[in-house]
């Protein structure tokens, strides 16, 4: 049976925790919309009932959610741009560990490594200029933060909206090799082409979700070999190479707390509960990555396990479009960092650190480490 949840937000919704009934609230988008907004119980300027605003393709369904989606996934997933992507990032994680080597320990990994990585990495992707990236990092950082109201919210991302809108704008006029004029190029042959403010919310989405969610998880999995000299001595010994299914049981353990919203869209039943139509339902992708009864043993960190059918990034049609480029810059963030650092550890106590509670974005606030 489901339980009744009062969500941070104030919304009443069905908690959904099994793995198999996540999954399939994640899967049925005709069942379970993803109208009210994936984080609208946690944010509480989203408002569920509220107008989809053009572009945010994050709350659509079915075939707009696909017009809009496809033009980003299709990029993020050709092989040509995933192997032009990991080449560029092999060059800007050397570049931050080398830049990280120059400093004197002990240093908080999360600024000194994670975001610059992260942050590098999306100035690549979106050609954007240096003294432009200021703009972007604000107005990600008022979006992730729990504490902003929606006055706040509108007040920091305007800025940025404003700039991408005029950088959609000329690149339109002057494509370059980057990811926004890829998108320009295929949307206008697709048939249905994107407007230019479709392109901004697509753009603005993809730098607000790819520079502190990205970041974030570089620094668990890097907290999380730390606290398990074992894992992160096998891991270390096994370098240059990093298995895939050490980075997919490393982000099953990210899922912790992870939940996602959705409403019904009808009358149906899960886990022996009747669910109305219009009922919000969280999604617990936490509660999921734990359940025993898809993974034995599932609190234990077993780096044999490959547990490539979590569901930390989602799953379905909202799936997150950027999986294999986040995977990448994990990948090679880690092996760039324990490359130059296999003596890497803590330099605080596990249990001194401070989860990142006021932010969107799961992660460490910070990560002091030696070497």
């Amino acid at each position: 049976m489901l339980e009744m949840v009062v969500t941070p937000s104030g919304l009443r919704a069905w908690r959904v925790e099994r793995y198999a009934d996540v999954r399939r609230v994640l899967s049925e988008t005709d069942t379970f919309s993803s109208r009210p907004g994936h984080l609208a119980h946690v944010v509480s300027w989203m408002d569920p009932e509220s107008p989809v605003v053009e572009g945010d393709f994050s709350r659509m369904d079915g075939p707009a959610h696909r017009r809009l989606r496809g033009v980003l996934g299709a990029e993020m997933t050709a092989a040509r741009r995933t192997k032009e992507f990991a080449e560029r990032l092999d060059v800007i994680a050397e570049a931050e560990a080398e830049r990280l080597s120059r400093q004197d320990g002990p240093v908080d990994l999360v600024t000194a490594y994670c975001r610059p990585l992260a942050l590098t990495a999306l100035v690549h992707l979106l050609a954007l200029p240096e003294d432009r990236v200021p703009l972007l990092t604000e107005a990600a950082e008022s979006v992730l933060n729990l504490n902003n109201d929606a006055d706040r919210v509108a007040a920091g991302i305007a800025p940025m909206l404003a700039y991408v809108f005029q950088l959609v704008q000329e690149r339109r006029q002057a494509p370059q090799e980057d990811i926004l004029s890829r998108m320009l190029t295929r949307s206008e042959a697709s048939g249905e082409p994107l407007t230019d403010g479709e392109l901004t919310a697509v753009a603005g989405a993809l730098f607000a979700n790819g520079y502190a969610t990205t970041a974030g998880s570089v620094a668990q999995c890097v907290l999380a070999l730390l606290t398990r000299p074992a894992a992160r001595d096998a891991f270390v010994a096994g370098l240059p190479a990093v298995a895939p299914a050490t980075v997919a049981e490393l982000l099953r353990h990210q899922g912790q707390g992870v939940q996602l919203l959705r409403s019904a869209t009808r009358g149906t039943v899960i886990a022996g509960t009747a669910v109305e139509k219009g009922d919000y339902l969280l999604a617990d992708v936490g509660s999921a990555s734990f359940d025993p009864a898809r993974y034995p043993d599932p609190y234990a960190f077993d780096l044999e396990r490959n547990p490539a059918d979590h569901l930390t990034f989602g799953h379905g049609a909202h799936r997150c479009p950027a999986e294999r480029f986040a995977l990448l810059e994990i990948e090679v963030g880690l092996r760039a960092l324990f490359t130059r650092f296999p003596t890497l550890r803590l330099a605080v106590p596990a249990d001194e650190l401070a989860e990142n509670a006021a932010h969107v974005a799961p992660g460490p606030r910070g990560l002091p480490v030696g070497w």
